[in-house]
């Protein structure tokens, strides 16, 4: 019995230190920005940069090679681990600008292919450059199912010039693409920890010019990844014209060593980029248009 009551004693003076201890402890503590977030299957990104730890807001852009389904994968996953760890990530892809409105209504829901079908109807129409492949498609509803089952939406959105016809007197299309890219961009970055932008490989080293150039310094930081992979396909347009095409190894004149895919390396041997992404052996995603991705009779997600 004495032992009992010294158990009961000593039971009831640690719940009443604990009480004590939750009252005393400070209610402005710093949240942990995950708490709350469930757990998902976000593919690992291996990286000798700490992208967790860039200033924020973050600007990722990702140089890919058009027409592959690695690619964009590759974006969903980086956006994931941002999302992931609380914070607040967008995703832009390289069309005009309008298109936002249709991109930020995907809510992760069945009817998410339907909207985007018909919402970005002109844009799917056309074959394109491998800009308009069903793995851009399969990227903006993957991440919009896995914003919501992070309970922290990924806002997707668009980043390209609306016309080419509003552009200044003497200024080309190029230019002109650029500027408004950036400026489209840093619209985003201004409400969000992360944003990674999808583009050709062609545009971030002028899309980071323009964006320096309108900015502060040390306002946002700029990481400009080029994409590598081992040789498979992709469908795009070259030389030879527009369709499915071989593809060597690239750049595979570097000698990169990579563990896994999606992998990035810190390097200045690629042009201005700050790194690469290794998306291992690529494998052609076609256009929309030539699928039926968006057929009444294909069955939602």
């Amino acid at each position: 019995m004495i032992q009992l009551t010294q158990t009961l004693r000593s039971t009831a003076t640690l719940v009443f230190l604990a009480v004590v201890v939750d009252l005393l402890t400070p209610q402005w503590a710093a949240a942990d920005p995950t708490e709350g977030v469930p757990e998902t299957a976000c593919r690992e990104v291996l990286s000798d940069i700490e992208l967790a730890a860039l200033p924020r807001p973050a600007i990722i852009l990702v140089g890919e090679r058009h027409g592959t389904r690695e690619g964009p994968e590759a974006v969903g996953d980086i956006a994931c681990s941002f999302a992931a760890g609380g914070l607040r990530v967008a995703i832009l892809f390289e069309t005009r600008r309008s298109h936002s409105e249709t991109l930020a209504s995907l809510d992760g829901g069945p009817d998410d292919r339907r909207r985007l079908c018909t919402g970005l109807n002109s844009f799917w129409s056309g074959a394109g450059d491998g800009r308009r492949s069903v793995a851009i498609a399969e990227l903006a509803i993957t991440a919009a199912r896995l914003g919501r089952e992070l309970n922290n939406p990924i806002t997707l959105g668009a980043m390209d010039a609306e016309s080419m016809f509003d552009r200044p007197e003497g200024m080309g299309p190029n230019t002109w693409r650029h500027v408004r890219m950036a400026a489209n961009i840093l619209t985003y970055a201004s409400t969000h920890d992360a944003v990674i932008v999808n583009v050709g490989n062609f545009h971030p080293a002028a899309i980071a010019q323009n964006m320096v150039a309108t900015t502060e310094p040390g306002t946002v930081s700029i990481l400009k990844l080029r994409q590598v992979y081992a040789a498979g396909t992709a469908w795009n347009c070259q030389a030879t014209g527009c369709g499915l095409h071989d593809e060597f190894e690239a750049p595979h004149y570097l000698g990169f060593v990579f563990s896994s895919a999606p992998e990035i390396q810190a390097t200045d041997l690629v042009g201005s980029y700050d790194g690469v992404i290794n998306i291992g052996a690529i494998t052609a995603s076609p256009p929309v248009a030539l699928t039926d991705f968006c057929s009444e009779d294909r069955p939602a997600r």
